[in-house]
């Protein structure tokens, strides 16, 4: 296909199996914190294939959740994400604004990542805009990335 499937989760109240497509795909102990799983490999296509389901199992009954949340299962969004084999890494742009009166510079750190079994060149562009949507910069960043690997670049405007 070309594309990455991801199921992503915002939140699950505690000590949380998951299962995708009745294969066990891992655990996830904290309740307030966001994680995700790469489901591709075991991802149905079509209708000829079939449903995908998801299994999610919840055990909230060791009594160590906070006093401020005492619920159990999915209480967050969950989202299914797909993006292509190469593409941006999650959390992967990291913008540092240094002001000087009117005046501020912009350092944007740029992680590039390729989940293939080939050597890939990469432009990633990254386009500034204000508040009223118009464009105010653009920095490009462009290089190599290795087989399964990451390649972070740094830039400022």
């Amino acid at each position: 296909m070309g594309k990455r499937v991801v199921l992503e989760f915002d939140g699950v109240m505690r000590n949380a199996s998951f299962w995708y497509n009745g294969c066990f795909i891992g655990d996830h102990y904290s309740g307030y914190t966001g994680f995700q799983f790469d489901v591709t490999e075991l991802t149905k296509y079509g209708d000829d294939e079939g449903d995908n389901v998801i299994l999610v199992r919840c055990d909230t009954t060791n009594g160590s959740e906070g006093w401020w949340y005492e619920g159990g299962g999915i209480y967050r969004h969950t989202w299914l994400t797909t993006y292509g084999n190469t593409h941006v890494d999650r959390w992967g742009v990291f913008v540092k604004p240094t002001v000087k009166g009117k005046e501020a510079v912009l350092d944007i750190e740029t992680t590039v990542c390729n989940e293939t079994f080939e050597e890939k060149a990469y432009r990633a562009c990254t386009t500034i805009v204000d508040p009223m949507g118009e464009e105010i910069g653009q920095v490009e960043v462009q290089g190599n990335l290795p087989i399964y690997g990451k390649d972070t670049k740094k830039t400022s405007n």
